[in-house]
């Protein structure tokens, strides 16, 4: 997988993969070491990884913006943790009723970019938590999604 996304992947004592270590909020998902850290450009990227995962029999987590406190939440031991930072565009319909969020958000990103249209949307109070993991409640929901997505023909 490393040689068809190259760039977006990322293997212990990299430095952007300790970099990617060191930016969990809590010391038990840092403490985490996945077996490597993809970085998505797109949704058929995220569609390959799990499959990749599923195929192998790889644990995976997905990470939006890394804030929950217990381990294995959006970081995971010897798998692939997926991080949506790439994933970060904010769209807005043309008639201004719909804002579509990209999962790598944070609730400031969101706010900071639909402040000046005179917008907002129903999300986190802190600034720093991910829109994806918020959202869909952590780990567990985000991987069944993940799972049923790619078993939708």
């Amino acid at each position: 997988m490393s040689s068809q996304f190259y760039g977006q992947v990322s293997f212990a004592n990299d430095t952007v993969y300790d970099y990617e270590i060191s930016q969990f909020w809590s010391l038990q998902q840092s403490g985490t070491h996945p077996a490597c850290i993809f970085r998505p450009s797109c949704a058929d990227d995220v569609a390959v990884a799990v499959l990749v995962a599923n195929a192998t029999h790889c644990p995976f987590a997905a990470k939006s913006g890394g804030h929950a406190a217990f381990s294995g939440a959006s970081n995971i031991a010897g798998g692939i943790t997926i991080d949506f930072a790439d994933l970060n565009e904010i769209t807005v319909s043309s008639d201004r009723s719909i804002v579509s969020i990209g999962p790598g958000n944070t609730w400031y990103d969101v706010y900071t970019a639909l402040e000046p249209r005179d917008l907002t949307v129903i999300g986190g109070r802190v600034a720093a938590i991910g829109v994806g993991g918020l959202t869909l409640g952590g780990k567990t929901a985000c991987e069944m999604i993940f799972k049923e997505l790619v078993l939708i023909p």
